[in-house]
């Protein structure tokens, strides 16, 4: 399956992705491992933006509808679980949104992979 993306018809892979819920741009970490210690421990849920087709620069918490079901083919979500083997390098972000702790590099020439790589969906058996 594609990480953080549904499979199971061409809208739901276009408009529900995973999310972690929180901050993910937040001093409130003290280090990088103390970030990865909180992604690891809080799997992302899938979400839907409503407001993709409106406007997307007036986004919002209160705009996140978490999905328990594909809302296009109402096929029910996949789970999440941790890789096995997660990437080696996953932005962290403890200065408020400029730099990657992991790489130093600004967050717009930064390579590490996204938080949510961390975990993979699984279809339920």
């Amino acid at each position: 399956m594609t990480a953080g993306r549904l499979t199971c018809c061409v809208q739901g892979g276009k408009f529900v992705g995973l999310r972690h819920e929180g901050h993910l741009f937040c001093e409130e970490y003290q280090s990088p491992e103390d970030f990865l210690q909180k992604m690891r421990a809080t799997p992302p849920r899938w979400t839907m933006d409503v407001h993709t087709f409106v406007d997307r620069h007036e986004r919002s918490d209160q705009d996140i509808v978490r999905i328990t079901y594909c809302p296009f083919c109402g096929t029910k979500v996949p789970g999440v679980r941790l890789r096995r083997n997660p990437p080696e390098k996953i932005c962290v972000i403890l200065d408020g949104g400029y730099y990657c702790a992991t790489c130093e590099e600004r967050l717009d020439s930064c390579d590490c992979d996204l938080p949510k790589q961390l975990w993979e969906s699984y279809a339920d058996r």
